[in-house]
């Protein structure tokens, strides 16, 4: 659980470091946030495959975290 804190953190500060321009491209394409268009800020055109491509992933963790969940060895307290 904590390594998805880090990651978020990670992202989060790249996203920061980004406002600032004190990174170049290559670290900005690590973070999902800098591939959601600007669509969804401003009225453009319509810019759909991002957003496909973020869902997907999404959905995929989701299913693997899912998945992992069951694999679990929880007893219920009685």
């Amino acid at each position: 659980m904590a390594v998805s804190w880090v990651v978020l953190g990670a992202f989060l500060v790249i996203d920061l470091l980004a406002e600032f321009r004190l990174v170049e491209g290559g670290v900005l394409d690590l973070s999902p946030f800098i591939h959601v268009p600007a669509l969804l800020l401003d009225a453009g055109p319509a810019q759909t495959g991002p957003l496909a491509v973020l869902t997907l992933v999404a959905a995929a963790m989701a299913a693997a975290g899912l998945a992992l969940l069951r694999r679990r060895d929880l007893m219920p307290s009685a």
